[in-house]
């Protein structure tokens, strides 16, 4: 019981940091209408995303250590402390009263059996068995990165060149834990894309239609393998996924074009940086 509990700290920890690190950044840089409507997941996302510049930036000084990690932490949540107290503004995504959604039995159902999904693949990654990527390079290059103090050249490994946005948050969350935390990591990805496709597919039909959405994206056999690993292609998929959203809320917006073309240009640039096929 200790193990669970232990692990779903450390993840719910790890989320909320990246969800208020991106809270702070929504609001600082882009006024707080940067993210509609996906608010929820996009300040999750924006908040890895800045997560992983911080991290690379320790890693180029040679800084990457629990030590750091702590005091940049800290004064990162005292930041958000600091703002927060001179802002009426709260944490959580005010609902439009004109977007309200009524749910019917279809969309608890369903709604309930994906939650009930969830549960079993997130106690399938609890498993401290390591897959063969995750082995080669996804957390084998992160650990090295931590034992050297940042980046350094690992001999006859060709995939330590690959772009590694996503083994930044793994390095993060082996310092924190171990490589279950980081496989955790990677689960967290297919949920918040999972939430995100309900939210957009919900938002222009009913609840219900959109959990059939976010069953169809993990009815994918390639989906529910994933997410028991430390891989990197559901990051992939949430930040390609966001991007592309982004353009079009762009596309669609009367105002705030410039910021949802920023925040898309973000999402893509991190897209770019998880998988080398990511700059297409």
């Amino acid at each position: 019981m200790s193990y669970l509990l232990v692990n779903l700290s450390g993840l719910v920890g790890l989320v909320g940091v990246f969800y208020v690190t991106g809270w702070f950044a929504d609001q600082f840089l882009l006024a707080g209408r940067g993210l509609d409507p996906l608010s929820g997941v996009g300040r999750f996302g924006l908040g890895a995303a800045v997560w992983m510049g911080l991290l690379f930036c320790l890693a180029a000084l040679g800084l990457l250590n629990a030590a750091m990690l702590g005091l940049v932490l800290l004064m990162t949540l005292v930041g958000v402390w600091r703002y927060r107290r001179t802002t009426d503004i709260g944490f959580l995504p005010i609902r439009d009263s004109g977007t309200s959604m009524q749910y019917d039995w279809s969309a608890r159902l369903l709604g309930a059996g994906l939650l009930g999904l969830l549960g079993i693949l997130w106690l399938q990654a609890l498993s401290p068995q390591i897959s063969w990527d995750s082995a080669a390079y996804h957390l084998t290059v992160p650990k090295l990165y931590l034992e050297h103090g940042g980046f350094y050249r690992i001999p006859f490994n060709v995939y330590s060149n690959w772009p590694l946005n996503t083994q930044m948050l793994f390095a993060m969350a082996l310092m924190v834990g171990d490589h279950v935390l980081a496989k955790l990591v990677h689960f967290i990805f297919g949920v918040a894309t999972l939430l995100a496709v309900y939210r957009v597919v919900a938002s222009k039909s009913a609840p219900w239609v959109g959990w059939l959405g976010a069953a169809l994206f993990v009815a994918n056999p390639v989906v529910l393998d994933e997410m028991r690993a430390a891989y990197v292609d559901l990051a992939f998929a949430f930040f390609f996924f966001l991007a592309f959203m982004f353009v079009h809320y762009a596309v669609e917006a009367d105002q705030d074009r410039s910021r949802k073309l920023l925040v898309a240009g973000v999402f893509a640039g991190v897209a770019a940086g998880i998988k080398p096929t990511g700059v297409m």
